[in-house]
């Protein structure tokens, strides 16, 4: 524990002093917070259509960022083809009131709160996203879809994968007019500071659709790799348009996989093996993305302790650093703070020592604006995780 706090208490120095060398002008961090919603991992801690349970619940985690030291909060706004407000686009979130399509009592705007609070709180409220996702719990989900539901008023939009989960097709232009309605309506409709993806795109190369490629591919790709990728391509640089056509101050941004290809496939990528690279697996060129300006921030998810044999942190810290060391493109940082949520004695992320070595490697990158926490609700579960992130944020102040 004692290095514990010598470590938080050296990211705090090394804050303060970036500072003074900045010319006194303090520069303000990127320090966000992921809030999921998703069955119910965050928020709500139960499904109810009570507002004042709602309401209430959002005031504590209000609260609880603020007093740990976060400037941002991440809000899972459409877990899956839904939503936790008021929409003309998607039904309301069964993980919100319990049955999708049922609305809170009193009229209540879950988002608008938040939204309202967060400001009040000085926070920043960044909308997050899952594009394609329909379902995450397979075919009895599915069955339980609203009617109006646009999944179910267009199955001809969908794809089932594995015979499991369903998925919007993000080949067709009309399921990229739809997200990008969904998304439209979240920047006309509510002061947000930011709207967020985090690293759901293709579901896996396996997925069914070589029909749709021989149908609408029409030449232009030589395989069925570069198409996919052209097509999220397309959805990433509507959206960037469209949202900066109303408001140029909104932060657009994506939060991939940590590894964008490895050295072994592609010579651009990092030194690392596996890790789920998002340009091969997941069809997401993050890459092309940043650098092209088509997004304002990236915070690939570094998931992975400093050292490890096949992804290494620092490896990859360093690679997206230098990668983006031209681009005006923000990067964050995805932190795993789930890793050492309640492990043993022993483990790498015992004790949160290595989540504060991460945090003080991201403070001497100058490329590094800051990172992002995956999760609110283990964090606050575990003592050790929020000693470490309150004694390093609080005292930048």
């Amino acid at each position: 524990m004692i290095l514990l706090l010598l470590c938080c208490i050296f990211v705090s120095g090394s804050l303060q002093a970036q500072a003074r060398e900045a010319g006194g002008a303090e520069q303000i961090p990127m320090r966000g917070v992921w809030v999921g919603t998703v069955n119910h991992i965050d928020y709500p801690s139960i499904p109810t259509k009570d507002s004042k349970i709602l309401k209430r619940e959002i005031d504590t985690v209000i609260k609880n960022c603020k007093a740990e030291g976060f400037n941002a909060i991440f809000l899972q706004v459409r877990p899956d083809s839904d939503a936790i407000y008021p929409s003309e686009v998607y039904p309301w979130s069964a993980y919100l009131t319990g049955v999708q399509g049922l609305a809170p009592i009193d009229g209540f705007d879950p988002l608008a709160y938040w939204v309202q609070q967060a400001h009040a709180n000085e926070m920043q409220l960044h909308a997050w996203i899952n594009p394609y996702r329909i379902t995450t719990n397979g075919v009895e989900e599915w069955n339980a879809l609203s009617q109006q539901n646009p999944a179910k008023l267009h199955p001809d939009w969908v794809i089932q994968y594995s015979n499991q989960n369903f998925y919007y097709n993000p080949a067709l232009p009309e399921v990229r007019a739809l997200i990008e309605a969904g998304v439209m309506e979240i920047v006309h409709n509510y002061d947000v500071d930011g709207i967020h993806m985090d690293d759901y795109f293709y579901p896996g190369k396996d997925f069914p659709d070589q029909a749709y490629y021989m149908a609408l591919n029409q030449g232009q790709f030589s395989t069925i790799e570069d198409w996919r990728r052209n097509n999220v391509n397309i959805l990433i640089q509507e959206i960037d348009q469209q949202v900066h056509e109303v408001r140029a101050d909104i932060q657009w941004g994506i939060s991939p996989s940590g590894v964008w290809e490895n050295q072994s496939a592609n010579p651009l990528g990092s030194d690392t093996q596996g890790g789920n690279p998002s340009y091969s697996k997941l069809y997401a060129d993050t890459r092309l993305w940043a650098l092209s300006g088509w997004i304002d921030y990236i915070a690939p998810q570094i998931y992975w302790n400093i050292g490890h044999d096949k992804a290494d942190y620092t490896k990859l810290v360093n690679w997206w650093s230098d990668t983006l060391k031209d681009s005006p493109t923000k990067l964050y940082i995805g932190l795993a703070d789930y890793k050492a949520y309640q492990v043993k004695p022993g483990n790498v992320w015992y004790g949160g020592t290595e989540l504060c070595r991460q945090m003080k490697l991201n403070q001497d990158n100058e490329k590094v604006a800051g990172e992002i926490h995956f999760r609110y609700q283990l964090i606050m579960s575990d003592p050790m995780i929020k000693r470490v992130i309150s004694d390093t944020y609080t005292k930048e102040k």
